[in-house]
């Protein structure tokens, strides 16, 4: 039975009890309205470690003021569900004052790199956020593994970065992307959709897999992706944030390692990210 944990303190002291025993730690950091993608995540932390310990947070420092905080899924009791059938041994769920007290004045300031362009271009404000509540996350579990699924790529590679910056000793184990049958990758933000732009949304990775077939054929990246994207626009989606490739390691348009094409679109003001990998 998973146990639920809210304060730091409580949480430190049962692991600190663990480590004793010398068991090792897996942890899931999540904003809730938990799907497969994030089951996926646990299973592999279930497989690879002893203890395995998932966040639920939403993190008020992500948002901007015109974004869906207020109005971000949070089942929590579908959430205590899914844990309990997922084998999970502590849910960590803070509150936000446990987080951020009235005292708080920490920010973490990201520059260059992979933060730059992309998400960043769009929300600003965004992986400033993630960096504060993933660095406060795990000073409160001191895991040995955290796990992240490669959806949000960039976020993971942006974690990696400061994992290896800040000299936190955790490994970043990437997680492949969990998808629906139609090839619509798991997310939360899936449940805003409607059964009409639920069907459009499910293009975004048929347009993936097109623009990669077109590069492995010789077409330019960037005319492929340009194709991609008047091809979405065409068929329901009203904006295109980006639509690129870019090397998978460093996220630069330089492509030196393998690469990542990645899409950020919008439907129904509903903004949707995918990606996937592609071999020249």
């Amino acid at each position: 039975m998973v146990e639920l944990v809210t304060k730091i303190d409580d949480l430190r002291m049962k692991i600190l009890e663990h480590r004793k025993h010398g068991l090792t730690i897996g942890f899931v950091p999540t904003m809730g309205a938990l799907h497969q993608g994030h089951g996926k995540l646990m299973q592999t932390s279930g497989q690879e470690t002893d203890i395995t310990v998932v966040s639920i947070f939403v993190n008020p420092k992500q948002f901007a003021p015109h974004e869906d905080f207020d109005k971000y899924p949070r089942p929590v009791d579908a959430d205590l569900n899914f844990l309990e059938s997922h084998h999970v041994h502590y849910l960590f769920m803070p509150s936000i004052d446990e987080m951020y007290p009235d005292d708080f004045i920490t920010k973490i300031s990201l520059s260059g790199g992979v933060s730059e362009n992309l998400e960043t271009v769009y929300r600003p404000h965004f992986f400033d956020g993630v960096a504060l509540v993933v660095t406060k996350l795990f000073m409160s579990v001191f895991p040995d593994i955290a796990y992240f699924g490669e959806k949000d790529y960039q976020q993971l590679c942006v974690v990696r970065q400061l994992v290896k910056d800040l000299n936190i000793p955790i490994k970043i184990q990437p997680v492949s992307t969990v998808r629906e049958a139609s090839g619509l990758a798991l997310s939360s933000r899936n449940a805003y959709l409607n059964s009409d732009n639920k069907k459009a949304s499910e293009l975004l990775n048929k347009a993936l897999y097109d623009v990669a077939t077109q590069i492995k054929l010789g077409t330019p990246s960037e005319k492929a992706c340009n194709e991609a994207s008047h091809y979405l626009l065409s068929n329901g989606f009203e904006t295109i944030d980006y639509f690129v490739v870019r090397d998978s390691q460093t996220l630069s348009s330089t492509i030196e390692n393998d690469a990542r094409i990645l899409v950020a679109a919008r439907i129904q003001n509903i903004r949707l990210i995918d990606n996937i990998a592609v071999n020249f």
